[in-house]
């Protein structure tokens, strides 16, 4: 969409010895309906998806556990901070699934959604070509319907949904020593 060029322009086909491919859309569609367009337009029936605005250094190797088996539609990475206050509350039954996505205000500890999903594509084909929001539409409203796996991380973690922490965000990367992988 808006500016979609500049990325293309920046990244080009491949980025780190990674072909990288573009799905733009031509009318905004929300997060879910530029999931479903970018996995349809990439013949994929599953994918990563990371929020462009979050910073989780976390290992993903519990997210791609058993991906083939299970009846999960979505496959979530979450937080555990001190004040859900800002971000609402996720809540987990025994075995991690998810049962609840409570709403902002709640204060106190708890589980946040942190952004990052593996997203088979058969549960969104449900909303057609339309606009949908990913987190409401889809994660919080067919929440009955779905099977929601989630995985707990630690590690630093930022939402830069707001300036004072975009702003922090560059400090602590500007202060971050690399750390070798």
């Amino acid at each position: 969409g808006f500016l979609s060029e500049q990325i293309s322009n920046y990244v080009g086909n491949s980025w780190c010895g990674r072909r990288v491919t573009y799905s733009v859309e031509s009318s905004p569609l929300g997060t879910g309906g530029a999931i479903r367009l970018a996995m349809h337009a990439n013949e994929l029936d599953l994918a990563l998806v990371v929020n462009g605005d979050t910073l989780f250094d976390c290992n993903l190797s519990h997210l791609f556990s058993n991906v083939n088996g299970g009846d999960w539609s979505t496959k979530m990475v979450l937080r555990q901070i001190e004040d859900c206050t800002r971000y609402g509350r996720v809540e987990l039954d025994s075995r991690n699934r998810v049962i609840n996505f409570g709403e902002k205000g709640h204060t106190g500890p708890g589980y946040i959604n942190a952004g990052i999903y593996l997203q088979r594509k058969a549960p969104l084909d449900s909303f057609g070509t339309s606009a949908f929001s990913f987190e409401n539409d889809y994660l919080a409203n067919k929440l009955a319907d779905l099977m929601i796996e989630a995985t707990v991380c630690e590690g630093y973690f930022i939402d830069m949904g707001i300036p004072e922490d975009l702003a922090r965000a560059r400090h602590d990367l500007q202060n971050m020593k690399t750390k070798p992988r």
